[in-house]
């Protein structure tokens, strides 16, 4: 395949679909927040291959084409695909840990990667690439803001609870720091503490 995998997601995704990368002081960065909202969780240090989708603008097919009474219409706020690291990261962000029910947010996890699969599944069709995702990782967050964290930086990123493999949904770590290294997300801490 000669073209690279963000440059047709970016062919294909309207801009208004995807978050803009900022650069600041030599340090690329992305801000996630939910509409109309007055908070933002900051991801710095991105690589030069990343998209960032809003899943909202994914069009609802509640009552259209699904009932939704499996929750099947539901979709988390952001999905971030790089390409360098073969990962595909997925977020929920709350304004508080009181704001949802952990299964919902555990279903709006998983129809967000539903959009990853329809995106690969659209490009297989229409571009003739199979598989643009085989060998990707896929790890699930959910970011709930605080407005007392000020720290420019948390090295603690993760609850304590947070030690399982969050490559499901149903163990999506949950981000203590409005303010992350893009790597720092990457980390296995389940193989850390095995050491």
């Amino acid at each position: 395949m000669s073209m690279k995998i963000i440059d047709i997601l970016r062919q294909t995704i309207v801009n208004d679909a995807t978050v803009e990368i900022k650069v600041e002081h030599n340090n690329r960065l992305c801000k996630l927040s939910e509409a109309k909202s007055d908070y933002e969780f900051i991801i710095h240090s991105l690589p030069d291959d990343i998209i960032i989708i809003k899943c909202d603008k994914f069009p609802s097919t509640k009552d259209v084409f699904f009932y939704g009474n499996n929750n099947e219409c539901k979709k988390a706020d952001y999905i971030i695909i790089s390409e360098t690291y073969k990962a595909i990261l997925i977020f929920e962000i709350k304004r508080s840990k009181n704001t949802s029910m952990a299964s919902d947010i555990v279903y709006q996890l998983k129809g967000a990667s539903c959009i990853v699969d329809y995106c690969e599944s659209i490009i297989k069709e229409y571009f003739n690439i199979d598989n643009i995702f085989h060998g990707y990782t896929r790890k699930y967050y959910i970011g709930i803001f605080k407005s007392s964290d000020k720290r420019p930086f948390n090295y603690d990123v993760y609850s304590k609870n947070s030690n399982l493999d969050n490559a499901k949904p149903e163990y999506a770590k949950k981000l203590l720091s409005c303010n992350v290294k893009f790597q720092k997300l990457l980390e296995d801490r389940t193989k850390k503490r095995q050491r």
